[in-house]
C-alpha cells in the first residue's frame, strides 16, 4: 500500500480489512496495522475511537497527550473530558499504550528527525460497530489538506 496523507498525518497501512479482503486471509482478522511518520517538529491528528491501541516506537522521541474520558450514567452515558490532558514522553524502542475511548495526539519533539510509529488498533470493535467506525476527529495533523 503507499504511503497516504489522512487526517492522522502521513501512514501506510500494512494490514487493514480492505487488504484482509482483497489479499485474503493473513489470520489477522481482528487487527489492523499502520505505519505513521510524523515531521520534525510535527504532530499527528488529535482523535479518539473506542479500540484501544498499542504505538511501537520504531524512530524518533517525543510525547503523547492523552485525555481519558469518564462516564457518567444519566438519562444516558455521557463522557466527561478532563480539560488537561496526561502527557506521556517515548523514545526509541517505547510501547504506548492507549486506552478505550482515550482521545490522543503524537508529538515529535525532534526538530531534526522524523518520529516512526507504528500502530496497531483492536478490529474486533469495528466488527462490534465501535471501532475507527466510531473515530471522532478533534484536530488533523497540520500537513493534512483534506
Amino acid at each position: 500500500m503507499p504511503w497516504e496523507d489522512s487526517p492522522q498525518g502521513k501512514i501506510k497501512w500494512l494490514l487493514n480489512e480492505k487488504m484482509e479482503r482483497d489479499l485474503g486471509s493473513t489470520g489477522a482478522v481482528n487487527t489492523d496495522l499502520y505505519m505513521q511518520i510524523i515531521p520534525p517538529g510535527g504532530k499527528s491528528g488529535k482523535h479518539r475511537h473506542m479500540s484501544e491501541e498499542l504505538v511501537f516506537v520504531l524512530d524518533g522521541e517525543g510525547y503523547d497527550l492523552h485525555w481519558d474520558p469518564t462516564a457518567v450514567m444519566r438519562d444516558k452515558v455521557v463522557w466527561e473530558w478532563p480539560k488537561e490532558p496526561q502527557k506521556f514522553l517515548w523514545e526509541t524502542n517505547d510501547v504506548i499504550f492507549i486506552p478505550t475511548n482515550t482521545a490522543h495526539q503524537h508529538i515529535n519533539a525532534s526538530e531534526d528527525y522524523p518520529a516512526r510509529l507504528l500502530c496497531c488498533n483492536a478490529r474486533i470493535y469495528n466488527h462490534l460497530g465501535l471501532g475507527f467506525n466510531d473515530l471522532e476527529q478533534f484536530e488533523n495533523a497540520p500537513e493534512f489538506e483534506g
